[in-house]
């Protein structure tokens, strides 16, 4: 008898032992994932540092396109803002983006977006104006001459769909966002997070810690919307006269402080506040989503993970990895097979970019 609880106890600590190691091994489930995620398979993924020669050319590069052999930074260099780098070539081709407030620059651009039909799209939240541009004129500057006009109609970010627009509603009517037609006219606003009720006449602050952003198929017609300091991520049909939700999922509400009153009222993130769904890039038939999903305090601390979710445009969460490197930004090639983020903190200036392949 004593012989078999021996043995029992034995075959315990090596069950033990068996769990630890394979929650280290490919295919485990991750508990820093929120809970409508904790069926979808991790798998850990090594980045190797690339574009070397370009890192050490780039100050502080920031969003990223990937059109073909061409990848597109984001990097304030004197009075350019943007850098169009050969990935093949590991060289510089161009800046353009004359920085500035005058009628042919740019005073303060969000994200980029790259259609199917080679078209760029930049949108100016400082002068509320869309520039259009194709890729081959991008090797000498952008073209300011024609822009689409805005007003107030939209916060910091604007994308283009099929059939019009949608940009995010910070200081709006009680939406987060809302979507315009090829006019500019409202159509719908949509801000309904589950669970809340965000009110008609909330100050301009609320908004912030509902700030989401979003990213539109390359066909135009598809979006998806993330929040940043909330966790909920919605899928959208954007092919018609009006947008439908595919499929929508939720997890937490913002943790934010409020201090002030009247003008001097504003929310900013605590320490506790979490940091969720902080960047994405598109590829022809998906997306890849960066989660981060750690508070403030373990944001700044570097005591977080990175992972990397492949997302259909219906709405499914296909693939999980997870990565070693502590990423910001990122960009996929159109075949959804590779992905390129920039280190948020590199200890050397010429390992930013990392490159993660076999997705």
């Amino acid at each position: 008898m004593k012989l078999i609880n021996y043995l029992k106890q034995v075959f315990g600590v090596l069950l033990c032992i068996f769990c630890l190691t394979s929650c280290s091994h490919e295919g485990r489930h991750n508990s820093n994932l929120p809970p409508y995620m904790q069926n979808v398979e991790c798998k850990p993924v090594i980045g190797e540092s690339t574009l070397t020669n370009a890192s050490s050319i780039i100050r502080r590069p920031g969003q990223l396109w990937i059109h073909g052999d061409s990848l597109m930074i984001l990097d304030v260099y004197d009075d350019r803002l943007y850098s169009l780098i050969s990935i093949s070539g590991d060289s510089l081709v161009s800046r353009f983006g004359k920085r500035g407030n005058g009628p042919d620059e740019l005073l303060r651009p969000s994200l980029i977006q790259i259609d199917n039909k080679n078209q760029v799209y930049i949108f100016d939240q400082g002068k509320k104006l869309l520039h259009t541009s194709s890729m081959n004129k991008l090797t000498s500057d952008l073209d300011t001459s024609a822009p689409i006009h805005f007003k107030d109609k939209s916060g910091g970010f604007l994308s283009c769909t099929l059939t019009g627009y949608v940009g995010d509603r910070l200081y709006g009517d009680g939406h987060i966002f809302s979507f315009y037609d090829n006019s500019g006219n409202l159509i719908e606003g949509f801000g309904a997070i589950p669970d809340t009720e965000i009110p008609k006449e909330a100050h301009p602050d609320f908004y912030m810690a509902y700030q989401v952003h979003f990213i539109v198929s390359p066909d135009k017609k598809y979006l998806c919307a993330m929040g940043l300091y909330h966790d909920w991520l919605a899928f959208f049909d954007v092919s018609g006269d009006r947008p439908k939700l595919i499929k929508e999922y939720f997890s937490t509400h913002p943790v934010v402080e409020a201090s002030g009153e009247n003008d001097n009222y504003h929310l900013s993130p605590t320490e506790n506040s979490f940091r969720n769904y902080w960047a994405a890039t598109s590829f022809d038939d998906g997306l890849f989503i960066n989660y981060i999903g750690a508070t403030q305090k373990d944001f700044d601390n570097g005591d977080f993970q990175n992972h990397l979710l492949k997302c259909k445009w219906n709405g499914d969460i296909e693939k999980c990895y997870e990565v070693n490197e502590k990423i910001d930004s990122i960009a996929s090639t159109s075949d959804g097979t590779c992905v390129y983020g920039v280190v948020l903190e590199p200890e050397d200036d010429n390992k930013i970019f990392y490159k993660y392949t076999n997705l």
